[in-house]
């Protein structure tokens, strides 16, 4: 196998580069492996998909970053049955893995040493999403957090409690409709949803602690427009994810498990795919069962 190592400088508090570069020279040198550090936003797909077309050996691909340098290196190599995709954390969330708490993803030997685990991906309208899509609120916190992570001594949890507040001050809802499974259909005014693969956001949002990467299924949380006060009530059991557990919040919380979701507006919804900004009025969420080798680094 060819390990390739798929390095976004600007990831994480650090450019990293050097420092896995010359681990890689001292302790590896009779490894096959190339390094490619990306120089612009989406690079590492296009990088991805070429390589993996152009090359029929197995092969796996690290993301050295954050989410988005994941979710790039995913959109690059899913379809590609000879291809693998692993994950050296260096970035300020590096949130998806926590769904593999007792793996270690910043030691470099258990990593390309490691073991080949199916998992599914979600796609939201032509993109394929590894952790998890956010509408609304929470949406508008992650845009407000890559803003935050620039001034000193802001870590990605930092960042985004501190974005989280910020938030606050303005407008809290969305008008929306959400069709789930071509069955329940909700409309109305929302403060938030998530329709997500893994567990967690923002470092350490457990929104859907249930999730499971392997099940074929959506997690999906919708939560209703409510008050300001309300709302910091809820935030603290939201972020460790007992909220699920709690009756009171059932009246406007709904959580459920499903395969497909259609969000339509009549404007523009801020979303967050993995970690990016974007806008759409219609959203279309799909699941698509163990379409990705992942690689869980040794235990």
């Amino acid at each position: 196998m060819k390990h390739i190592f798929v390095i976004n400088p600007l990831s994480g508090k650090k450019d990293i580069s050097n420092i896995l570069i010359k681990e890689l020279e001292q302790n590896y040198s009779s490894l096959d492996y190339e390094i490619y550090i990306t120089k612009e936003m989406n690079d590492a797909t296009r990088f991805v998909h070429e390589y993996a077309t152009n090359n029929n050996d197995e092969l796996c691909f690290y993301a050295c970053g954050g989410d988005g340098t994941l979710n790039e290196v995913v959109n690059g190599a899913v379809g590609f049955p000879h291809v693998r995709v692993g994950c050296y954390a260096s970035g300020s969330g590096n949130d998806f893995i926590k769904v593999f708490a007792d793996r270690e993803f910043t030691n470099l030997d258990k990593i390309i040493n490691g073991e080949e685990k199916l998992i599914d991906l979600i796609k939201v309208n032509d993109r394929y999403v590894i952790n998890m899509c956010n509408v609304g609120f929470d949406a508008n916190v992650a845009a407000n957090t890559i803003k935050f992570k620039r001034l000193p001594l802001m870590n990605g949890k930092r960042s985004y409690n501190l974005a989280l507040f910020y938030s606050l001050l303005f407008k809290m809802k969305s008008y929306c409709k959400i069709k789930l499974d071509d069955l329940d259909t909700y409309e109305g005014k929302i403060l938030l949803t998530v329709s997500s693969n893994g567990i967690c956001c923002g470092g350490s949002y457990y929104c859907c602690p249930n999730a499971l990467v392997d099940d074929g299924l959506i997690d999906v949380v919708i939560v209703k427009s409510v008050g300001r006060i309300k709302f910091l009530r809820l935030v603290g059991k939201y972020k460790d994810g007992t909220y699920v557990n709690v009756p009171k919040y059932q009246s406007f919380v709904t959580t459920k498990k499903i395969k497909k979701v259609e969000i339509t507006a009549n404007k523009d919804l801020v979303y967050c795919l993995d970690g990016e900004i974007l806008r759409s009025n219609h959203l279309n969420i799909t699941i698509e069962q163990k379409v990705l080798k992942f690689n869980l680094p040794k235990k």
